[in-house]
Order: structure tokens, then sequence, then C-alpha cells
């Protein structure tokens, strides 16, 4: 009898540690299938790219944090992005020409695979860089506007917009940080319906125009390039 009950003892320790294998490899999967969930590819259109309007030329500049340290941001870059955490994405505009600017800067964002694009932006958080005003800055009087920063002013359809800098950028300047990072809503983007582990993609659109007898506020200058999205 003492045995039989070493033997049933035996067997029911065995089938007590495989339930806890079992039950460790299903938690596993699981710990998987969520980091899968949440972990996305952001490809950059657009970096580092010098654009000129008429006398006027910039460029914009596109960084990421490597190691403490900022590193230009190639065309086509592609990192993979927690979506709690995020990843690093620095944005200026530098003058690179002669004549002091006025500039602008559009920030969109899709999803999904070449020819079969959706927008994704109301499932990016921006982390913006320090004070970015990012109300409506449409309704502003033009001494309101405080300098050396960013201000938003949404397209008339409220679909998206652009961020104005309110100081003109003499030649060389730089303006300061529009955003320093960026993450994603995994509420939003399953309401949007993109799928689980989907290429994003960041399109960064700069304009200028001349400052010199552009009026002395950047959202009442005049001759901005033609946009489908002015």
């Amino acid at each position: 009898m003492p045995s039989q009950a070493k033997h049933a003892s035996e067997a029911q320790v065995s089938s007590w540690k495989k339930r806890i294998l079992a039950l460790a490899a299903a938690a596993a999967l699981v710990c998987a299938a969520v980091l899968a969930v949440q972990a996305y590819t952001v490809r950059s259109l657009q970096a580092d790219n010098v654009l000129t309007f008429g006398n006027v030329k910039i460029r914009l500049l596109e960084t990421t944090l490597e190691n403490g340290q900022e590193a230009p941001v190639a065309n086509g870059y592609a990192d993979r992005v927690d979506a709690d955490t995020g990843a690093s994405r620095i944005v200026r505009v530098q003058n690179a020409g002669d004549a002091a600017c006025w500039v602008r800067v559009r920030l969109d964002m899709e999803a999904g695979a070449e020819g079969a694009r959706q927008d994704a932006a109301s499932a990016v958080d921006y982390r913006y860089g320090a004070g970015v005003d990012t109300s409506d800055a449409g309704a502003q009087a033009p001494d309101a506007l405080p300098a050396d920063t960013w201000v938003f002013r949404a397209d008339a359809d409220g679909a998206g917009g652009w961020f104005y800098y309110t100081t003109p950028l003499d030649a060389a300047g730089t303006t300061a940080e529009l955003i320093e990072a960026l993450a994603f809503d995994t509420d939003a983007l399953a309401a949007l319906g993109i799928p689980d582990d989907s290429t994003f993609y960041l399109d960064i659109r700069v304009q200028a125009v001349q400052a010199d007898n552009n009026e002395d506020n950047v959202l009442d200058a005049a001759g901005w390039p033609p946009s489908q999205t002015a």
C-alpha cells in the first residue's frame, strides 16, 4: 500500500507539473500576442531635405536619439515603435538660404500597405516641444502669439492643419523642436480598424515664404505655396 500511495503521489505531482508547464506556455503565448499587438513600424517618407520656394531655401531636419545622441533620419528610415513607450522623432526646420523667412510644417500619419493606406492621424500621440501650442490659433490676435515657438492653425474642414513658427528665421537659423517623440493609442487604432503590427508612414511637409515686407505675424503672411490642404 505505501508503494501504491507513493506512485499515486508521484503521478499527481507529475500531473501538476504538466499543468504548470502548460499554463506557463499559455502565458508566454499571451505575452507574445500582446507584444505583437503593441509594436508597430514607423517609416519616414521625407527627411533632411532642402526645399526652395522662390528666393527662400529651407531644410527639414528630422533626427532620432540613439544612445543619447541625435542621429539624422534618412528618407525611408523605418524603426519599430512600442505603442506605449513610443519612439524618438525630433523635427526642426533650418533656413538654408540668405533671406529671412516664415515657415510652416504639416504632420500626416497614414497606416497600411502601399496603395491601400488610411489616415491614422487620430491614433498618433505626438510629444511636442516646449511651448508648442496645439490649440487652433486661427482666432488669436496677432500680438497674442508668443515668440520662437509653434502655433497650430486648423484646416477649414477640421481634418488637419499646419504648425506655424512664430518668429522669422534668419539665414542659418533653426526653429525650436516641433515634436520630440511619438506613440500610438491602441484603442484608437482598433476603432479605426487598423490591423495589428501595421506599418505607419510619417509624412512631414514644410513650406516657407519670405519674411521681408510680408507682415509682422506668420498667420498674416501671404504667398504660401499652393497646397491641397492649405
